[in-house]
């Protein structure tokens, strides 16, 4: 979706500087363009195949000026800045579908399926499409934390299965064991 470079775009500048609470100040990396630009990309690929991982391939290339990024996400989730420009894109979502349920379309859905469509709330529909995106993020973070590998990538990740909930605790799992080096 279009919104998934808008958030990136707002949320992070050309040249960002991060920091991770364990990150002190005098640690803090900039980002290059090159290496945002393959975190972007990354974080917006929504299919990747083992024989194609270009979306990671790339972020693997810069892993340890995003490695402070991805644990960021990974715990905290985008910035107010992205779930900002995600709500807009959101909303414009909401109203295009409002317009088209308005038009009472004929789309082979019973008449039960119809209602149920209709009876799905504005304010319903934002939360889920937020949750979704913060989800999708943090996701992504966890699997591009799990291919880097790093003793710290793979403490946070550890701490974190042990936390969290079943969704994400198979998240990380089943990254740790794709990317498990032996």
């Amino acid at each position: 979706m279009k919104w998934h470079l808008k958030i990136l775009a707002a949320g992070l500048s050309l040249l960002t500087m991060v920091a991770d609470p364990s990150i002190s100040r005098a640690q803090k990396v900039v980002i290059s363009p090159e290496a945002l630009a393959a975190l972007t990309y990354y974080l917006n690929v929504d299919c990747e195949i083992p024989v194609r991982r270009d979306g990671l391939d790339q972020l693997l290339k810069y892993k340890d000026v995003l490695e402070p990024r991805l644990i960021s996400l990974f715990k905290e989730g985008p910035d107010e800045e992205s779930l900002a420009a995600v709500r807009r894109d959101l909303e414009e979502s909401w109203s295009a579908r409002e317009k088209f349920l308005a038009q009472n379309p004929q789309m082979g859905l019973t008449e039960d399926q119809l209602k149920l469509a209709r009876g799905v709330s504005r304010d319903g529909y934002l939360e889920q499409g937020r949750k979704q995106f913060i989800l999708k993020y943090k996701e992504k973070a966890a699997i591009g934390l799990a291919a880097i590998g790093s003793p710290l990538a793979l403490k946070t990740l550890r701490e974190a299965a042990a936390k969290s909930d079943e969704t994400m605790r198979a998240v990380i799992n089943g990254a740790l064991k794709q990317f498990q080096r032996k």
